[in-house]
């Protein structure tokens, strides 16, 4: 084999581990997902600003963000939308306010400092272990939370 053979076959190896490389990275065809889109809602006001998390039996927890209006589109990752199938365990994870002083008491854990609503709904939904709000979810669906 000459050197313009040998020249010849790694271009060619290099050209062909790229092509496999690119295919290899347009992620296949992942894990099945459903579409959850849905409300949050308090003694029927609605609730913005909270962070969701939709906890599977098994996989990968998705996360939603509810906006003003207590809407939320439930995510897998930011590009993916949707849920794993199954039976999820919901959790309040965070809320973002626009107030410095709830945003502080937040940070430091100081419940009792919080707006009422706030505070009972982190402590009352917050922790995985005793979130009473549990959904079967097997296909695309609109998901009303109506806490207590």
């Amino acid at each position: 084999m000459g050197w313009k053979s040998l020249h010849r076959f790694f271009a060619h190896l290099v050209v062909y581990l790229l092509i496999l490389t690119v295919l290899g990275c347009r992620g296949g065809s992942g894990p099945e997902l459903v579409d959850v889109r849905g409300s949050l809602s308090r003694q029927g006001q609605p609730l913005g600003g909270y962070t969701l998390q939709f906890v599977p039996d098994s996989g990968r927890p998705s996360q939603a963000t509810t906006e003003s209006d207590g809407s939320f589109r439930a995510q897998y990752t930011s590009e993916l939308p949707g849920v794993v199938p199954g039976r999820h365990r919901v959790i309040i994870l965070s809320y973002r306010s626009t107030d410095p002083d709830i945003e502080l008491a937040i940070d430091e854990g100081r419940f009792q400092d919080l707006p009422p609503d706030v505070g009972h709904v982190l402590q009352t939904y917050g922790d995985l272990e005793t979130t009473p709000l549990e959904f079967e979810i097997m296909e695309s669906q609109d998901l009303d939370i109506a806490l207590d």
